[in-house]
């Protein structure tokens, strides 16, 4: 374990590593009293004969429009240009600053532009990202500016990400480059599970990449390292583009940019700043503050005095207070000492400028300053103050101007001298003051000098004695940069293994790899705290590494930010490290919150716990503040505590006066303050998740109450009103005086508004307002739409605890607003709990029975790859095989149930062998979920009378057996195996399996535990915390890599499920590309040779698959061609990949079995595995749900009471019910029946008595049966007995819903056409199921646009308009692919009954145009056309051989129209014959044969073949 505190540097940019400072030739120094100072020559231009520099009109045209304005580009530029614009090496730039450096930038961006260009001169915007990474948030803004002016010619949005600002995901779509700072984009990259933009990047452009050596260069480290691996992992290359100052080592940060030390390296030294630069240094040993403070001012006059006259001077200090000062005393001095007339001259013409500007200023300072030619600048004046200061300095009037860096980031205003007064500026990050950061140091020395009119300019810094060798070794590239990441390493660790780049300690080594800190550890091993000779022992310092990882590892083990597995070296990550990873918080002050946070917590102590986070430890209490502190105390409304003696009474305090607005004096103070209030967001915020993932409501409440006061500045106390503006304070002052509850406000009109506050003429306003806020009705029950002016549904599960409760309530509040919140509560009153379940039927160790025990060697050669049953098996072998018992086995996944369908249809089997009889028919009907009969109601009849095992689904059978009293083959079914029938809790579908329902006697009852399984499973269930489906998808890919990694070792087989076909491909990918990072010598998911692989691999026909096949991953999905799916199959059961993707669906189907599945399905192979892993990814929010089923038994209850209506509808058709009696009885035999008194509340019962089950059926029986009777499918007589009508016929042998044949018959009229038949057809209830996937919108609105009847104002994701849409690219012939595909299976199977189902209803009405109508469309749905003859094909009415022609197998478009005109103008059909209507053709036994003979053959056997 290594201390990592003690190894990172204390002094943070500051860190001098070298030992002395080697100053320039000329240099020289010299004494004052209190002071030393030294002096600097200028380093003049070196002039290079050969250099030639770049003109703009030389350059590429498309290139120009970005250089408006410029002749030429300069020395620095020139060398650069043709690397920068022409190639994609990476590069590091090192050169002094106003060198042009944006420009190179510039350039580097045009090459990215111009990959996108087209050949027509357009480009393509879609495929690239450009980040620009400026270091401070006052040039982000000015970078923007300055790029998209340039830029505007190539239609390049330029947007600005950074601090509180954020794009919406439209906005980043439309964005090219993002200009944002090292954090913003850290903590971008950070959540990016979102492949949408991050991986677009292509080029990533550092501004001021020196910032490594300061408190900030970790962040700089970590994207960069980021960056790099992703470049590894995904073979995109993003080019790297570094812009710094000069460096002494900057070839350390080439290394770690990645730069080609010959090619992208370009380093300039002093003598190619624009202005050659004289510098002073002033080191001052004096340690009284006052006399110090005394001897700057003299110092500081003495240099502007000796240059009066002839140049303007900028002094820099670093407050507002301290401008004014300063400025009056350089005027009192030079007063005193008679030398201000030399400022400004007697008559000099900007005397009069001055004057007439004086008038215009807003600030009394600088009205005193400005007749004497001195100004000062600052973030505190007015804009207007502002302009005229820089215009007036700018043009030569003002002589001195005294600023805060606020001048030097923003506004490019030179002089020729620019002064530092003192190098020390407060920082309340440290709560200390604090030297210059070195970056604002060179910014400030950077305005020194004009170009356009100096020969030179000159620096002086006047600072501590101390610092002295610091910044003489800084400015004159002495000053190597060295790695502060230690000091950030466990959190940056923690951020890799949130992101999920690294999943264990030899990850994590191998990221250090890609930092700067492992380069310079490996230059000056001493400095990082190793020994002299460690590079000897260990070249690539893999112990070191190791040990540094291990020790941040066990420091976020320890405050629960990572789980870490010391002996396997893999990190899990927890709620706490991503909270503390998403809000950027440091792992100590999650550790303070864990350890402090109760459930019980009041405001009191949660605003105490804010201040006792460890972002504060700096700020402490000065004596000067103790005063104006206790002022605020009185004035803050949350009592504090601490005494003030305590920092955090100060951070409580300064939080509260922040929200209350209150104003602050001390400068000190008020840098405390917006300090605080600038993490305070973040901070609450994640205060607010961590309770939030607790569980512990109230609290959470509280804590998001605090983050949105924070936000707006008010408390929840104040009149929701004030979060708009413009309403006048006064009026919400009395607004908050008055004892109105909100919600009453609702009620008021804008007249008694203006009465309540006594202000006619805001009544209006204010009722505007009122409306305006944010409201959110919420009810028990919704409906699902995604539309905003719609209902919307949320589905939740919430545990209930003993004792209950009266009622929860139900909290819906607002993320943003304060007071914008809706109460729903529920009620517990009558809540009857269900009956606790049976305990599961216990396992009992019997000897394992041998095969042997079928005595029938027929069916014991069916069982040669085992010698025993497993112990389930031999637990229900008795009762299958020996009686005749009904039985219900329910046993995990994989625990052999399948072998005891099989014992059951054996004795079945043995039973009509033993019988003899002529007619004794084996009739078995096995019901799955997936494997089908055919769907046609007669086609499916002779398969059952020739079968003797049917394999069908649950609909299918249903569809069939309606009408059993007439089929004497449906009676004759003597052994029926339901499989999967926990489904039958599946909505809809659940409710068939239900109709079919089984008794099991208590001795046929088998209900093992989850747990009892042949080979024993390993379950690991993670939760990934993305709301968006597609982010998490691809934040699951690494973990499962992993996974198979960790869990199948010795290369045991692995199968991973995934949701969709297109996840199928990419995890595949993803799973290729991590392998090969991690060995790209070898594949490690390849378990043979190669070469014995390849014949197998070129008979594949996707080439992702043969790609993916050679690294050892496969994949299975519903489009791959079944040759495809056959060789993967092969290629896994052989164990020659270690490997296979599939889609969810194909968990049903698959014969595969595997050691490990990922995210959920098969564990485990039976025979060959001794136990079973299992991992499961799924949402966070999901994981308790997913755990409570699998690891307890799966509570099933019944749906029929949603689905009665077809039920009762095909039983009074049937026969089976006749009244009303009898669908009371028939209720009684379901399984919902048995589960009434169970559960009663689930299915609204208020209570199990006999009274209440009996109201109950009675209610249920008369509501369905009215229905029915609404929609004309029954009648009922006398209020009691029931007869079937036609459309309740249509509708059971058609197998559709009652509501969809209501729809048919109130919607079709005589008058009905083709577009509105489609309409109605796609209308059906059937297809109220068709998905909606996220993303399809857009698939579904292009589809819509190119078919050939319009649609009213489609809603795209409406799975009716879906419906229609396919149905309709169906008959065009379109291609359509990925899921829509699928999705155009499912509407095709289903029109097919729907469409016969219509002609029913319309022959019903002897409408005959519209029958042949839906005829015509439904033979359209049979035969449908090719593409290129689509609109021919559809213009054609009625059904003539035309339309049926087109399916001829002739390739040639033309072929088939000329043959189609031919048709059309030869033939008449005479007495069912065809007849030439033209001498010079004769129609002979159908064929025509043409004098030219033109298409003889074809037309002939097209002819014979069309039935007539």
């Amino acid at each position: 374990m290594l201390d990592l505190e003690s190894l990172s540097f204390d002094q943070g940019g500051l860190l001098m590593a070298n030992n002395k400072c080697d100053l320039p030739p000329g240099s020289y120094r010299t004494h004052g009293k209190g002071y030393e100072e030294v002096h600097l020559p200028a380093v003049s231009k070196k002039v290079d004969v050969s250099e030639k520099l770049v003109k703009i009109a030389e350059m590429p045209n498309w290139a120009q429009p970005a250089f408006k304005g410029m002749q030429q580009l300069n020395r620095v530029q020139s060398k650069v240009y043709e690397t920068a614009l022409f190639k994609a090496d990476n590069i590091l730039l090192c050169a002094p600053t106003g060198a042009g450096k944006t420009n190179v930038a510039m350039l580097t961006i045009l090459h990215q532009i111009e990959l996108n260009r087209n050949d027509d001169g357009t480009f393509n915007h879609g495929n690239y990202k450009v980040v620009y990474v400026a270091p401070m948030k006052a040039l982000v803004a000015e970078v923007v500016s300055n790029l998209s002016n340039r830029l505007k010619d190539y239609g390049v949005t330029v947007r600005e990400l950074s601090g509180d600002q954020s794009l919406s995901g439209k906005e980043i779509e439309e964005t090219q480059i993002i200009v944002t700072t090292p954090e913003k984009w850290d903590i971008i990259t950070r959540k990016s599970g979102d492949r949408t933009y991050t991986q677009l990047v292509r080029l990533l452009i550092i501004d001021e990449i020196h910032l490594l050596h300061d408190n900030r260069g970790p962040v700089l480290e970590s994207i960069v390292a980021r960056t790099l691996r992703q470049i590894e992992t995904t073979k995109e290359n993003i080019r790297l583009v570094g812009l710094s100052a000069t460096l002494p080592n900057y070839e350390d940060v080439a290394l770690f940019l990645r730069v080609d030390l010959k090619k992208g390296l370009f380093k300039f030294d002093k003598s190619y700043r624009p202005v050659p630069l004289r510098q002073q240094y002033i080191g001052i040993s004096v340690r009284k503050p006052l006399q110090r403070f005394q001897l700057m001012n003299d110092l500081c006059y003495q240099k502007v005095v000796a240059g009066t006259g002839k140049q303007q001077v900028l002094i820099f200090v670093h407050s507002r207070k301290e401008t004014a000062k300063t400025a009056h005393a350089i005027v009192e001095t030079a007063m005193a000492n008679d030398k201000l007339s030399k400022f400004l001259k007697e008559d000099s013409a900007s005397r009069e400028v001055l004057q007439s500007q004086i008038g215009l200023i807003k600030n009394g300072e600088l009205r005193k300053l400005l007749p004497y030619g001195f100004a000062i600048h600052h973030a505190g004046l007015t804009r207007g103050d502002r302009e005229i200061v820089e215009a007036l300095f700018g043009e030569g009037h003002v002589q001195v101007l005294v600023s805060t860096a606020t001048l030097a980031w923003g506004v490019n205003l030179p002089a020729h001298t620019v002064i530092i007064k003192g190098t020390q500026v407060y920082n309340p990050e440290k709560g200390a003051w604090m030297e210059l950061s070195p970056l604002d140091v060179m910014q400030m020395l950077g305005r020194a000098g004009r170009p356009q009119y100096d020969r030179s300019g000159e620096g002086i810094i006047i600072t501590g004695h101390s610092e002295l060798q610091y910044y003489l070794s800084l400015m004159n590239e002495q000053l190597p940069i060295e790695s502060q990441f230690i000091s950030k390493l466990a959190d940056q660790l923690n951020a890799e293994i949130v992101l999920g780049t690294v999943q264990n300690a030899k990850e994590a080594c191998h990221w250090l790899g890609y930092t700067y800190l492992y380069i310079r550890m490996v230059r000056n091993p001493t400095l990082y705290g190793l020994a002299p000779d460690a590079l000897v022992k260990d070249v690539v310092l893999e112990e070191r590494r190791a040990d540094l990882i291990h020790s941040a590892a066990t420091l976020l083990d320890k405050n629960n930010l990572v789980k870490y597995d010391r002996k396997s070296g893999y990190f899990q990550v927890t709620d706490l490290g991503r909270i503390a990873s998403y809000y950027y918080i440091s792992h100590v002050t999650i550790a303070t919150y864990n350890e402090h946070l109760t459930p019980t917590m009041g405001d009191i102590d949660l605003y105490r716990l804010f201040s006792l986070s460890e972002e504060f430890k700096y700020v402490s209490v000065r004596q000067d503040e103790k005063m104006e502190l206790a002022k605020l105390l009185d004035r803050v409304p949350v009592p504090i505590k601490e005494t003030l003696e305590e920092s955090s009474a100060k951070i409580n305090v300064l939080l509260q006066a922040y929200i209350s607005q209150l104003k602050l004096e001390g400068l000190s103070l008020t840098s405390d303050m917006v300090y605080i209030t600038q993490s305070a967001g973040r901070l609450v915020r994640a205060l607010y998740e961590i309770l939030l993932k607790r569980g512990w409501a109230q609290l959470a409440e509280k804590a998001l109450n605090l983050s949105k006061m924070v936000g707006k500045r008010m408390w929840s106390v104040q009149t929701p009103l004030r979060q708009f503006h413009g309403i006048p304070n006064e009026i919400l002052m009395k607004l908050e005086k008055k004892d109105l509850v909100w919600e009453r406000y609702y009620d008021l009109s804008s007249q008694e508004l203006g009465e309540l506050i006594r202000s006619p003429k805001m009544g209006r306003p204010l009722h505007k307002f009122i409306h305006q806020f944010p409201k959110l009705p919420v009810g028990r029950k919704d409906s699902q739409k995604q539309y905003i002016s719609e209902d919307h549904t949320l589905t939740f599960t919430v545990p209930i605890f003993e004792p209950l409760p009266p009622q929860y309530f139900v909290r819906v509040v607002s993320d943003k607003w304060l007071g914008s919140q809706t109460v729903l509560p529920v009620s517990f009153r009558h809540l009857v709990l269900p009956e606790k379940h049976p305990p599961p039927t216990e396992l009992l160790d019997l000897q394992p029975l041998p095969v042997t025990a079928l005595r029938n060697p027929n069916y014991e050669s069916l069982y040669q790859d085992f010698k025993h049953f497993n112990p389930v098996q031999t637990q229900v072998f008795t009762v299958l095989y020996k009686t005749y018992d009904n039985v219900l086995v329910a046993a995990p996944t994989g625990s052999g149930k399948t072998i005891c369908a099989e014992f059951a249809i054996l004795k079945n089997h043995q039973e009509v062998l033993l019988r003899q009889e002529d007619d004794a028919t084996m009739r078995v009907v096995y019901i799955a979920p997936v494997v089908e009969l055919t769907g046609e109601t007669a086609l499916d009849l002779k398969l059952l009378e020739k079968s003797q095992i049917i394999i069908s689904t649950p609909e299918k059978w249903d569809a069939l057996s309606r009408r059993w009293k007439q089929r004497k083959y449906v009676q004759q079914v003597s052994l029926f195996i339901v499989d999967e029938l926990h489904l039958i809790g599946e909505g809809q579908g659940g409710t068939v399996l239900e109709v079919i329902w089984i008794g099991a006697s208590s001795h046929g009852l088998f209900n093992f535990s989850p747990g009892v399984r042949p080979v024993p499973l390993e379950i690991h269930i993670q939760g990934v915390d993305i709301s968006s489906f597609e982010a998490r998808m691809q934040a699951m890919t690494k973990p499962t890599y992993t996974a198979i990694v960790q869990h199948a070792k010795n290369k045991k087989p692995a199968i991973v499920f995934v949701p969709t076909r297109t996840h199928v491909r990419l995890t595949a990918v993803d799973l290729m590309a991590y392998s090969q990072m991690d060995n790209p010598q070898s594949p490690d998911f390849l378990l043979g040779k190669l070469e014995e692989l390849e014949p197998f691999v070129k008979k594949i026909s996707e080439e992702t698959l043969k790609e993916t096949l050679r690294h050892g991953v496969g994949y299975l999905h519903e489009a791959l061609c079944s040759l495809d799916q056959e060789i993967v199959t092969q290629l896994f059961e052989a164990g020659r990949i270690q490997t296979c993707v599939m889609s969810s669906s194909f968990c049903w189907g698959t014969p595969l079995t595997a050691h490990l599945v990922v995210m959920m399905g098969r564990a485990s192979r039976p025979l060959l595995d001794n136990a079973g892993k299992c991992v499961i990814f799924c949402h966070a929010p999901r994981k308790e749900y997913y755990k409570k089923f699998l690891y307890e038994a799966f509570p099933v209850e019944s749906h029929l009471q949603h689905f009665l209506h077809n039920n009762f509808n095909a039983e009074v058709v049937a026969g089976v019910i006749e009244n009303k009696q009898d669908a009371v009885d028939y209720l009684t035999w379901t399984f919902m029946y048995r589960r009434l008194p169970q559960n009663p509340n689930y299915y609204n019962l208020q209570g199990v008595s006999h009274r209440h089950l009996s109201d109950h059926l009675s209610e249920l029986v008369e509501n369905t049966l009215s229905d029915l009777e609404a929609s004309k499918c029954i009648e009922i007589e006398d209020e009691m007995n029931l007869s079937a009508l036609n459309l309740g016929m249509i509708a059971s042998y058609y197998y559709i819903s009652y509501t969809t044949i209501e729809r048919f018959s109130s919607l079709l009229s005589s008058k009905t056409k083709m577009k509105g038949l489609l309409e109605i057809l796609t209308s059906a209830s059937e297809y109220d199921m068709i998905p909606i996937r996220p993303g399809e919108e857009d698939r579904v609105r292009r589809l819509i646009n190119h078919q050939r009847f319009s649609f009213e104002n489609p809603n795209c994701t409406d799975p009716h308009v879906k419906a229609n849409a396919l149905l309709q690219a169906h008959f065009s012939r379109q291609d359509i692919v990925t899921n829509l595909e699928i999705d155009q299976r499912e509407v095709l199977l289903s029109a097919t009954r729907l469409l016969q189902a219509m002609v029913d209803v319309i022959s019903s009405n002897g409408w005959l145009n519209l029958a042949l109508l839906a005829m015509e469309a439904s033979q359209m749905r049979s035969h449908t056309h090719s593409t290129s003859c689509a609109t021919l094909t559809w213009a054609v009415t009625r059904s003539t051989p035309s339309r049926l022609m087109l399916k001829n197998p002739w390739k040639n478009d033309s072929c088939v129209s000329d043959c189609l005109n031919l048709f059309l103008r030869l033939i008449s059909i005479r007495d069912g014959r065809l007849f030439a209507t033209d001498d010079r053709y004769c129609v002979d036994n159908g064929a025509i044969i043409a004098y030219t003979g033109l298409f003889a053959v074809q037309v002939s056997t097209f002819t014979q073949r069309f039935p007539h």
